[in-house]
């Protein structure tokens, strides 16, 4: 329900009324100057007489140009009023009052901000953000060369393109004497060169090209 105001809403009285009448009978054709009351809309009417006496009434219903009305409204007193006397759809107190509520509207400004501070909550930030849950990102192409994200997808095609050492060519070095954890390791393999060998031991054997690393 709201109260409404229509511009240059005026007419006048076409039959007399007393002080108890809550029907006002308006000059044809000038009912459809003034608000529709459809869905429980309201509005509100000044009645001026010739001495310039007034009253205030809410107009609760409008069929053509027949007002129903609710008498003596914003502390005027319901008065009797003669054909000819005006009616007029103005803004009064109780009109703006109901259209603006000031404890309403702060109200309601103080609970977007702080929906809106909720919402900012929940958001990264732009600068060093930390991301909770599992992220996703789009995966670069397995050349790309650039400051992107590296997904887990790109790592492991990148991996995958690497081979193992049997696929490498021949001057790889082929780990064969044990693992590099801190253990002895007993030789690293063969290159075009000859053996290369790592041991606490001395040196045994070899052939020309053999390099033997005792520590």
């Amino acid at each position: 329900m709201a109260t409404l105001v229509a511009n240059n809403a005026t007419s006048r009285l076409t039959t007399a009324i007393n002080n108890t009448v809550t029907t006002l009978n308006l000059t044809g054709g000038t009912g459809a100057k003034f608000p529709s009351t459809a869905g429980g809309d309201n509005f509100y009417v000044t009645v001026v007489d010739t001495s310039n006496n007034i009253e205030i009434m809410l107009c609760t219903a409008r069929s053509g140009d027949i007002l129903t009305v609710v008498r003596g409204q914003e502390n005027t007193t319901a008065r009797s009023f003669s054909v000819g006397d005006r009616v007029l759809n103005t803004i009064t107190a109780a009109a703006l009052n109901g259209k603006v509520d000031k404890s309403v509207y702060d109200a309601q400004v103080a609970a977007l901000i702080a929906a809106d501070a909720a919402l900012n909550s929940l958001k990264a930030p732009l600068e060093s953000p930390v991301f909770t849950g599992t992220p996703t990102a789009p995966t670069p192409a397995p050349a790309d060369n650039s400051t992107k994200l590296a997904t887990t997808a790109y790592v492991q095609a990148k991996t995958a393109a690497l081979g193992t050492m049997s696929t490498q060519n021949a001057n790889a070095v082929v780990i064969t004497g044990g693992t590099i954890n801190g253990q002895a390791v007993t030789s690293i393999g063969t290159n075009s060169f000859g053996n290369r060998t790592v041991s606490t031991a001395a040196p045994t054997g070899g052939a020309d090209g053999d390099i033997w690393y005792q520590y």
